[in-house]
């Protein structure tokens, strides 16, 4: 896979769009050691500084159903290299010990999509007022972390990643604790205990059935 490495973008996805504009081919991966301007998912900010990993997958003719599958495997498979026991929190975010270490952002454009990721890896400090509790690898371990070399080991997993094969590990994943969530949609909000998901992105639960995008935010309780 092709890569662009930066020291300093405005967002690794924002760059990644760019560079399609500029008629780059894809696949390709844009990684950076800062962010000015990082998102996350309903336009919250993603904290950025140096000692993160940050980069965005750009991809055509793939389903986000399929995206947010092997990107949030690959993390935790990586993560798992490294001795740590991730959970995937619906629909895209990775946690160690309840407290958030990534988060993965899918914007789509026809049948381009661009998937970022932000690794908290060497971090031991986070702004106050942040909407879920942070943490790192380095604050999990008490060891840094060399940064390119995570990169290329989470290229390596995303790659290698299959929708078909490794859906079955990304749900058991998923349904450790039989997941209790508050469910928004956008004309209701609910609670409903997870039972099941299928490969459409179902999410099954004891008295309904709702499509993960339909879905506009997700609480676990």
């Amino acid at each position: 896979m092709k890569k662009f490495k930066f020291y300093k973008v405005s967002s690794t996805n924002d760059t990644a769009w760019n560079l399609m504009l500029d008629h780059t081919t894809t696949p390709f991966v844009v990684i950076a050691s800062k962010q000015q301007n990082g998102r996350g998912r309903y336009g919250r900010m993603w904290e950025s500084e140096e000692g993160g990993l940050y980069m965005s997958f750009a991809e055509k003719n793939r389903q986000n159903g399929e995206l947010i599958v092997v990107s949030t495997l690959a993390v935790c498979r990586l993560l798992s290299l490294h001795g740590f026991e991730p959970q995937i929190m619906l629909p895209n975010d990775i946690y160690v010990n309840g407290k958030k270490i990534a988060g993965i952002l899918i914007e789509r454009r026809g049948d381009y999509t661009v998937l970022g990721v932000g690794l908290n890896v060497n971090q031991t400090l986070f702004s106050a007022g942040m909407h879920v509790s942070p943490t790192s690898m380095l604050i999990e371990s008490g060891k840094a972390f060399d940064i390119d070399i995570l990169s290329q080991e989470l290229i390596a997993e995303y790659v290698k990643s299959n929708f078909i094969e490794d859906f079955s590990v990304w749900k058991a994943i998923v349904m450790k604790g039989n997941m209790r969530m508050k469910v928004f949609t956008a004309s209701s909000v609910s609670t409903h205990t997870l039972v099941d998901i299928n490969k459409d992105m179902d999410l099954i639960f004891k008295d309904k059935e709702i499509n993960l995008f339909d879905i506009t935010r997700l609480i676990k309780i």
